[in-house]
This record gives structure tokens, sequence and C-alpha cells, in this order.
């Protein structure tokens, strides 16, 4: 049993029965196995009951309910408070696919993958940004909590190429979300062709670069 059931009165013409509490139940699955009961208190004669409490499921699939508790407690001459709330949200997890563009073998770049959660309103997601194999790199943990309806957040990652051509890896979120997919991919050139000024022009500017790559023999 989980509970957070509101007191009873303890004497007659006292103050009335205690308000349920609230229980937030969250997991990528969430089953009931027992009794979940966050109702109000009962109130003696003279007093009235406590009011139900809330019960607030975050899973990716409504569970049945029936269970739960919420009711009111009953006053001492037999009305009953008001019944509390089973409230379910849904989180959702929307990453952003991660291209670190093209960029010259032997140097980096790091850029930031960003994810969203789309879910219900009072929903919010626990989870972690999934680590990657080089020459792919996560800076950071990339742990995240609380992340609500709507909100965003991110986490940056390396790209260092160390030969010519695409690179991709197909990585997988785990949060109360449940298993998401992201790609991060990125492309390694030839520093010959690299605008190393980043004007966006291969011109005699570059040309220090391009003689760099013939000594060197990174140039194919």
């Amino acid at each position: 049993m989980i509970q957070a059931h509101g007191g009873y009165a303890s004497t007659p013409n006292s103050i009335g029965g205690g308000s349920g509490g609230a229980i937030l139940l969250h997991g990528v699955s969430v089953m009931f196995g027992g009794i979940v009961d966050a109702g109000g208190g009962d109130g003696m004669t003279g007093a009235g009951g406590g009011g139900g409490g809330r019960v607030a499921i975050q899973a990716m699939i409504n569970p049945d309910t029936s269970t739960i508790s919420v009711r009111g407690g009953q006053g001492g001459n037999g009305g009953y408070a008001g019944v509390g709330v089973i409230s379910f949200a849904r989180p959702v997890l929307a990453p952003t696919n991660l291209d670190c563009g093209s960029i010259p073998v032997g140097s980096g770049v790091t850029v930031s993958m960003i994810i969203q959660n789309t879910g219900d309103a009072g929903s919010f997601i626990n989870g972690q940004f999934p680590a990657a194999s080089a020459p792919f790199a996560r800076v950071g943990t990339g742990i995240f909590s609380g992340l609500k309806q709507n909100a965003y957040t991110a986490c940056p990652y390396t790209f260092h190429p160390t030969a010519i051509g695409p690179f991709s890896q197909n990585l997988m979120f785990l949060s109360n979300a449940g298993p998401v997919s992201v790609t991060i991919s990125g492309t390694g050139v030839s520093v010959c062709r690299a605008d190393f000024n980043a004007d966006g022009l291969f011109d005699g500017q570059d040309i220090p670069a391009f003689v760099t790559g013939l000594l060197n023999g990174t140039c194919p």
C-alpha cells in the first residue's frame, strides 16, 4: 500500500478530518498491485471530513486506476467532503538529430544536441543524453531532470574526424519517457579544401593550410 491518507478527527466537536496528501508515481510503465490511498480523514460529531488528496501519474500508458482512492472523508453528520483528483500525464522526449557538418581531418568542432518535452501538461522528464564513441564524444555526464512540458535542454558533443568521409551513429536516450533514438553525424574533409578563415571562400588566404596539408600527407 502507498498511503497519504488524511488523519481522522480525534474527539467530537473538534476540528474535522485531515485532507488527503499528494502522491506522485512516475516511470516508463506504472502498474498497481495494491492500494494507493490519498483519501481524506473522517470527522466526528460536529466536524466535517477532510477533502480527498491528489495522485499524479506519469507514464507512457495510462494504467488501471481502480485501486486508487482519493475519496473525501465522511463528516460526523453523514456528509462527505469533496473528492480529490487522479491525474495522468504522458511525457514525450523529442530530440533533434545532430549534424556536426564538414570538419577538416585533424581538427574538431563542438555542437549541442537539443531535446524538448512535448508531452502533456504537468509532465516532466528525467534522463541522460546518450554517450557516443569516437570520433564523437559527449561532453559531461549529460544527466538532466525535471524537464517540464515545452521546455528545452541541451548537451554539447564533440566531433574530431580522423579520416576523410562520413561518420554517423545511432544513439539511444533512456528516460522515464521511454527509449528514444537520435542520430549524430559529421563528415571529415581534406584540409586542402577547407575554408580555414571562415570567410565562405577557399581562396589565397587559405593557401598556408593547403601547403601544410600537402607536406604532411593529409591531402588525397
